[in-house]
């Protein structure tokens, strides 16, 4: 039952997912199992690195492709309970930036590669409380653009889950990561999130989790930096700092017994945006 519980909690949070977010592990394994995956997101809609969140008809929408690969392998019961590791890789496709016509940053391609560590300090039937530990290095990336993936040197998080009833369960993390620095190309930033979730295995009578969650998100840089291309523009401010709330929904449908197909998508209602609007992810995995 608690892997069920602790499923429900973690299936929101999948390390690409949402894209342009920084989001716990999607997946609770055994020692000795692995878990492969494969996704696709999307980022489009609104960029605002202007004070207000705003649609400003002078600004280049935002629009970003990116396809990843993900390899799990559980540790066991070691430091922590339920460790696992996991690594990423990723490439993309970013359109070019634009300010009433004025080119500012050209289109790209990329790519990038992050390396993640977890596990629970304390798990129960109806609470649990985890933790993780991440890395990641931008192999290609211009990265003076600000609609990119998002790729943190250091980063961590803690989460936690409580459960309601059988179906019902309510999660909460917080994250903060370090940005890309020296000289500082990403700001660092924080995340808390609140997450219902509703767990309707009774639909594949108990034997496999089909799971819907909602919620609320915040998503706060802790400092700026100036892009001297965007202060040079027709904008006449390069500040960049990021601030959204957002509300994200997910589903994660089960394919047989081993396989599994989750997909999410995200909309940012007010802040301060310098990654896009709106955001989209599936991903489809096998557990062996």
């Amino acid at each position: 039952m608690f892997k069920k519980i602790v499923y429900v909690f973690l299936i929101l949070f999948s390390s690409t997912n949402l894209l342009a977010l920084d989001l716990p592990p999607n997946f609770v394994l055994q020692g000795g199992q692995s878990k492969l995956s494969v996704g696709g997101n999307i980022l489009w809609g609104v960029l605002s690195p202007q004070a207000h969140f705003t649609t400003n008809p002078t600004l280049n929408r935002a629009r970003l492709y990116e396809e990843n690969i993900r390899y799990a392998r559980g540790i066991g019961h070691g430091m922590l309970k339920d460790m696992y590791m996991e690594v990423e890789a990723k490439i993309f496709q970013a359109r070019q930036e634009t300010v009433s016509g004025t080119l500012v940053h050209a289109a790209n391609k990329g790519s990038a590669m992050i390396a993640k560590s977890g596990g629970h300090f304390v798990h129960t039937n109806n609470f649990a409380l985890g933790g993780w530990i991440q890395t990641g290095s931008p192999l290609i990336m211009n990265r003076s653009k600000f609609v990119n993936p998002v790729v943190d040197y250091v980063g961590g998080g803690l989460n936690t889950i409580t459960k309601f009833t059988s179906v019902i369960g309510m999660t909460n993390s917080v994250y903060v990561g370090s940005g890309i620095f020296m000289p500082r190309k990403r700001n660092p930033h924080a995340q808390g999130t609140t997450f219902f979730s509703l767990n309707f295995n009774s639909l594949t009578k108990g034997r496999q989790d089909f799971i819907l969650q909602a919620g609320g998100m915040v998503d706060y840089d802790l400092a700026s930096r100036i892009d001297a291309s965007y202060q040079a523009s027709p904008l006449g401010d390069g500040r960049i700092k990021h601030m959204a709330f957002l509300t994200p929904f997910t589903i994660d449908i089960p394919l047989g017994t081993t396989w599994r197909l989750d997909g999410g998508y995200a909309k940012q209602w007010f802040g301060r945006s310098v990654r896009g609007s709106q955001f989209a992810t599936f991903n489809l995995s096998k557990i062996f």
